[in-house]
């Protein structure tokens, strides 16, 4: 695990826990997806397994990424995707890639595009390779397991 990612030391049951950070009330149970003892476990779907191994990464990424650290080491525009997905075991081991970048560097870039778009002299492209040179590509593998 990445150095940028803080560990959840979690003693609830993942559920409880999402429900209490996100208000969502999600057919999951288990941990945090750390190592196979701490898969997290998905009891049913209502969308795809892809879809629901999306939103379950990127809540863990924002926990680890943002809502753990202290205000000034926080990162925005946490944005994860799939890089592989294999079954190991009776577990589902997925490879996310994260990219986000420094909240107060993605807060900048926000206002920036906000206030430029539409206007002629706003270089879209200039605006869009300092987001790419702000942001750092990093790789979070999550333990599932589908319960269904």
């Amino acid at each position: 695990m990445s150095e940028l990612f803080i560990k959840i030391e979690d003693k609830n049951d993942i559920k409880q826990s999402v429900s209490e950070l996100f208000g969502l009330d999600l057919p999951i149970s288990g941990g945090w997806g750390y190592d196979e003892q701490s898969a997290i476990c998905i009891k049913s779907l209502d969308k795809s397994k892809e879809e629901m191994f999306l939103l379950l990464g990127s809540l863990r990424a924002n926990v680890e990424l943002s809502a753990l650290k202290a205000e000034d080491e926080r990162f925005g525009g946490i944005n994860p995707s799939i890089k592989s997905i294999e079954e190991v075991g009776g577990f589902v081991k997925v490879t996310f890639s994260i990219e986000a970048m420094r909240k107060n560097i993605y807060n900048e870039l926000i206002n920036e595009y906000k206030e430029g778009y539409g206007k002629a002299d706003f270089d879209i492209a200039a605006h869009f390779e300092k987001r790419k040179q702000a942001s750092i590509k990093e790789d979070m593998i999550c333990y599932f397991q589908l319960q269904l």
